[in-house]
């Protein structure tokens, strides 16, 4: 199965997501693959579990940008509510974002 049809199927907007690897679907399979092997939401988790603030922001604010990137809007979405609810200190609104 190609790249293309495994973000479609999996319903990200491929060929918005291309355009922003300059067409270049090497380049997008690369960063995409890379982000199996991203830490970052394991860091995410660990901050909310040990409800550490300033980690949850700075994982949420990377996650969303990453997510952003790749077409995941979904994800950069909910992590930017995750960042809003840390910088407005509304804790109690994490837990269901995540």
């Amino acid at each position: 199965m190609e790249i293309k049809e495994i973000m479609e199927a999996a319903g990200f907007p491929y060929e918005t997501t291309l355009r922003r690897f300059s067409n270049n679907e090497a380049l997008l399979k690369k960063f995409l693959c890379k982000f199996v092997d991203d830490t970052t939401f394991c860091e995410l988790t660990k901050g909310i579990e040990e409800k550490d603030y300033e980690k949850i922001l700075m994982q949420a604010h990377t996650l969303k940008g990453v997510g952003a990137n790749l077409g995941f809007d979904k994800l950069s979405q909910e992590c930017a509510g995750i960042v809003t609810a840390v910088r407005e200190e509304r804790y109690e609104k994490i837990p269901p974002l995540f």
